[in-house]
């Protein structure tokens, strides 16, 4: 808990959906319509939902997503097995 003085203020970013569940499972088109809807960006799309979208038309590329999701997956559990190891990160570099 903190306290805010007058003349500041709080600004907070939070990730966009807002779903239930796993964001690597949703509908690649129902994404893409948040995209087109600015629920959500092109680069949220990517990084959260692991959707790929080309240009123009934000169309939705089914390989590129498949793999990318893939990836995504794999980084997941790469990171799990990491912390239940009890390895410490090294945060300067991104490697533990």
């Amino acid at each position: 808990m903190f306290t805010l003085h007058q003349g500041e203020f709080l600004h907070v970013d939070t990730p966009g959906g807002g779903g239930y569940g796993d964001p690597l499972e949703r509908d690649p088109e129902a994404v893409r319509q948040d995209v087109y809807d600015r629920r959500v960006t092109v680069r949220m799309a990517h990084e959260q939902y692991g959707v790929v979208l080309q240009e123009p038309g934000l169309h939705v590329d089914q390989e590129a997503t498949q793999r990318l999701r893939m990836a995504l997956r794999t980084q997941r559990v790469e990171a799990l097995s990491h912390t239940h190891a009890g390895g410490k990160r090294d945060e300067t570099s991104g490697k533990g």
